[in-house]
């Protein structure tokens, strides 16, 4: 009779162990799905050369209620001119222009900004419906090179 007592101890220990290791995964998961959320990143700057549109791509896939992006744009050569805009996608590869009428964002100092050397242009995403952004940044002269540096932050 003992002997039995021991097995269904023995077994008894094993399932709470076998939880408690499922349990502390699990956690785990979790807590580097979210890991992403509050760290800003970064963009590989690009420049503006002549009259061309260079994309910032943002990847925001994954639970987060907020997306903050700051874009600055700093004179190289000749003179900074052009403007930017807002789009998302939700497949990546179709993407639709947001503005303060579409109501998903604020920008400042607004929605389509006209690039001047040392501009910094802010946006937050109050509802985040898309899974991909992105800043469309056009130059419009020939001469000129314009560095455009751009950082998120999902929170």
């Amino acid at each position: 009779m003992l002997h039995l007592f021991l097995k269904q101890d023995w077994w008894f220990n094993m399932k709470k162990l076998l939880t408690i290791i499922v349990l502390i995964f699990a956690i785990a998961i979790s807590t580097q799905a979210q890991s992403s959320k509050g760290i800003v990143k970064s963009i590989t700057p690009d420049t503006l050369t002549k009259v061309e549109t260079e994309y910032f791509v943002i990847s925001a896939g994954g639970s987060y209620n907020s997306i903050a992006i700051t874009t600055l744009f700093t004179e190289i050569a000749g003179t900074s001119d052009g403007s930017a805009i807002l789009q998302a996608s939700v497949d990546g590869i179709s993407y639709y222009v947001l503005n303060e009428t579409s109501g998903v964002a604020n920008f400042y100092p607004n929605d389509t900004l006209t690039i001047t050397s040392g501009v910094i242009w802010n946006i937050v995403i109050t509802e985040p419906a898309f899974k991909y952004y992105r800043v469309a940044a056009t130059g419009t002269a020939s001469p000129d090179i314009t560095l455009v540096t751009t950082k998120y932050i999902l929170k």
